[in-house]
This record gives structure tokens, C-alpha cells and sequence, in this order.
């Protein structure tokens, strides 16, 4: 029987991740690209020949075009407010123009236009709520881009996004080592979530608006308060997040910017999410190990930490790719299971 292919993606409020495949050692390959989808206007694009393209793709969504895609930050007007950060964001159009700029991107890399199974993940505090939703809207058929390019999902499955890094950890398990109990701490740029998970299984979980989000725009107001500028909210906002993902100084005009009293200000939303996990797990005696992922994890280890001092904390390696690894893993599982059935009957 012809091998199952299985891709994820995990549309986050930051960045859009997304796998594609396993590598000659069997690991998980992934990329990401910016979670923004400007509107597409003509008058964005120059057209000049000695212009080399955006590596970005136009999505039709409706009656709108939007460009999505690893170059999208040189299509954002420095006053762009399109970041989505409510609660129906898995439901809206930018969620659709960013899953479907992930897929242009698989599609570059799969020999058929179709996806046995594709994986999505959702925040705990609209899993519920959504997750059969999504698979319903994401299976089928879908024009992905302006170009007429079309791609068939033919079977979508939805998880809680801690559960993709849990099944990530214990993939490195020896065969017959039991599973642990892990608190999984999510930490994404909208939610920071928990979630304890055994094997399969799940159990207590919650959420609070206290990710990287909520960090970057306390740190965005300290720093308006210190300078003399005219730049939006948003767009230092961007400049900061950009600092911090890639370790490099924040400028403005072209200076370097102190951010020692902003960071003040950002530590204080990483404590109070940390304040929070406690006063629901309290003690946590019953936890083997935390996990740490998302792309904000580094930033929260150590207020977490001093949270839970008896426990093993894990830092998930590149954290930000996390969950959707572990639903990648998940994706393949599961078509070896079905592969398995389909045997069975036709023996």
C-alpha cells in the first residue's frame, strides 16, 4: 500500500508552523512564516523586473485577496493593526489565509495535490468549542492561492496544541518505558496553556491571556514611554518581538534603545502567569515533569521554575516547533493504524 502523506500545521497568533515530512534520520522537518495576512492591494506591488519577488502566495478568501508567506513583513504598512488576537480567530478569514499560505508551502514538497491527513492544533480555551468546526471546514477540497492551485485534505484531525509537545517528548522513549505524567506548559504569543497529559490521555487543563503577546505590548508601552516617537503600538511591538526571537538589540531610528525598564515591565506579566499556573496546580505532587514549549518558553523558565522548585523542568529543544513536531508524530501514527486496518480487510 502506498505510504499515507501526513503533514501538520499549527496556526499560531505569532507564526504559522507547519512539517514537511521526516528527514534521513527520521526527525520531523518544519518551518514557519510570520502569522500576519495583510489585504493585497495593486498598488503594494512595484512589478519592476530587476525586483526580486516576495517569497509570499496570494489567498483568495471570499471576496478579499491576502499575501501570507515567509517574506509577508516587507508587505506590512508600518501602521498595520492586523494582528487577531480574539477568541474566534480558528474561525475567521485570517486563520483560513494563513493555513492556506502553510499549505502552498507543503504543496511544494508532496508529489500529489492531496493530504491523507493533516493535523491542526488549537488553544485549550477554544478547543472545545471549535475543534469540530476546523476538521469539518479543512477537509475537502481548497483553492489555496490566486493562482487556481488546489490541494485535497482528505482527512482532518484536531488536537490541543500542549499535546502535540507531549507526544513529542515521549517519542524519544524507550520501547516500554512508561509514560510520564506531565504538566505541559504552552507558551504561545495570544495564551499561555497547561495542560497534564499521561499516554493519551488528558486531564486537567487551562489557559490565561498571558502570552508573549501580553509581554511584548507591557514592554511596547514602557518604551513609548521613554522616547520620543511617533511609531505605533503595533509597530514597536514588531521591532521587539523581532529582538527577542532573534537576540539582536532593538533600535529605533536606526539607535540602540535601552529596554531594562521595559523588561521590568515584561517580567511582571511572566510572573503573574506563573502566579496563576500555581494557584491551579497547586503542589502538583501528583506531576512527574514539566514540559516547556512554545516559542516563548525560554522566557518563562525561570518564573516557572521558582514556581515548582521539586520539580524536573524540560525546555523543549526549539521550543516554537514543539507542537506541531509532536502532531506531525501524532498524523503518522495514526495512517499506520489505518494502513493496519486496511490490510487486515483486504486479507
Amino acid at each position: 500500500m502506498k505510504k499515507m502523506i501526513v503533514r501538520a500545521v499549527d496556526v499560531g497568533y505569532g507564526h504559522v508552523k507547519y512539517s514537511l515530512g521526516s528527514g534521513a534520520n527520521g526527525e520531523v522537518l518544519c518551518d514557519r512564516f510570520p502569522s500576519l495576512s495583510p489585504p493585497y492591494t495593486s498598488h503594494m506591488n512595484i512589478n519592476a523586473s530587476f525586483l526580486k519577488k516576495r517569497n509570499t502566495f496570494f489567498v483568495g478568501i471570499e471576496d478579499r485577496q491576502y499575501e501570507v508567506g515567509k517574506e509577508v513583513m516587507a508587505a506590512i504598512d508600518p501602521n498595520f493593526e492586523g494582528t487577531v488576537m480574539d477568541l474566534n480567530f480558528a474561525i475567521s478569514d485570517a486563520y483560513r489565509a494563513r493555513l492556506y499560505g502553510a499549505l502552498n508551502y507543503i504543496a511544494q514538497d508532496i508529489p500529489d495535490s492531496f493530504i491523507d491527513i493533516l493535523i491542526l492544533g488549537l488553544p485549550l480555551n477554544t478547543f472545545t468549542k471549535y475543534k469540530n468546526t476546523l476538521a469539518d471546514q479543512f477537509t475537502g477540497p481548497h483553492t489555496i492561492n490566486s493562482s487556481g492551485k488546489t490541494i485535497e485534505v482528505r482527512r482532518c484531525e484536531i488536537y490541543p496544541q500542549p499535546f502535540g509537545s507531549y507526544m513529542k517528548h515521549i517519542s524519544s522513549s524507550k520501547p516500554g518505558t512508561s509514560y510520564p505524567v506531565a504538566l505541559v506548559v504552552d507558551v504561545g504569543y495570544n495564551t499561555f496553556d497547561w495542560l497534564v497529559c499521561h499516554g493519551k490521555s488528558t486531564r486537567q487543563y487551562g489557559a490565561a491571556m498571558r502570552g508573549m503577546s501580553s509581554v511584548i505590548n507591557a514592554m511596547a508601552k514602557e518604551v513609548i514611554k521613554t522616547i520620543d516617537s511617533t511609531a505605533t503600538e503595533s509597530s514597536i511591538m514588531r521591532r521587539i518581538d523581532a529582538a527577542l526571537m532573534t537576540g539582536s538589540k532593538f533600535t529605533m531610528y536606526g539607535k540602540p534603545v535601552k529596554l531594562d525598564a521595559a523588561q521590568k515591565m515584561g517580567e511582571s506579566v511572566i510572573r503573574d502567569a506563573a502566579d496563576k499556573l500555581k494557584s491551579a496546580l497547586q503542589d502538583a505532587a501528583d506531576i512527574d515533569l514539566i514540559i516547556l514549549t512554545g516559542g516563548g518558553a525560554p522566557f518563562y523558565r525561570q518564573a516557572i521554575s521558582q514556581k515548582f522548585p521539586n520539580h524536573n523542568l524540560i525546555l523543549l529543544d526549539d521550543s516554537a516547533m514543539g507542537n506541531v513536531r509532536g502532531f506531525h508524530m501524532v498524523g503518522e501514527s495514526l495512517a499506520r493504524s489505518l494502513s493496519r486496518a486496511v490490510s487486515g480487510v483486504a486479507a
